[in-house]
């Protein structure tokens, strides 16, 4: 009875303390970016217009074939954090998973589209 007791407290105490973790990771795979081959770099579409687009020659790619063919993250668009995806902390995507908690919306869309 005491072990089952401690085993209690243990799912418990990692149960609210998972609520103090969170999670954080990088826009899908699909997600559209900018690309400039002079500086073999990519943009988000967050920290520019169309002027800017027209201004320094960018292609649209994918995230996926921008990391592919070698380009990098614009250094002011990652410190920015506009390549981050805000998760659930550990015990919320535990709930998540389970069904208890509905999907947190994406920051992009199944086509590829910035949503925010």
């Amino acid at each position: 009875m005491k072990i089952i007791k401690y085993l209690i407290g243990i799912f418990l105490l990692v149960f609210v303390g998972g609520f103090f973790i969170s999670t954080v990771g990088l826009v899908p795979d699909n997600a559209i970016v900018y690309v400039n081959v002079n500086t073999n770099e990519f943009y988000s579409p967050l920290s520019l217009d169309q002027n800017k687009v027209t201004e320094l020659n960018l292609k649209r790619s994918s995230f996926r074939n921008a990391k592919t063919y070698g380009y990098k993250m614009n250094e002011d668009d990652k410190q920015n954090g506009y390549f981050q995806q805000e998760g659930r902390s550990l015990t919320g995507t535990l709930l998540e998973t389970i069904g208890l908690l509905p999907k947190l919306t994406d920051r992009v869309d199944s086509k590829g589209n910035w949503l925010y």
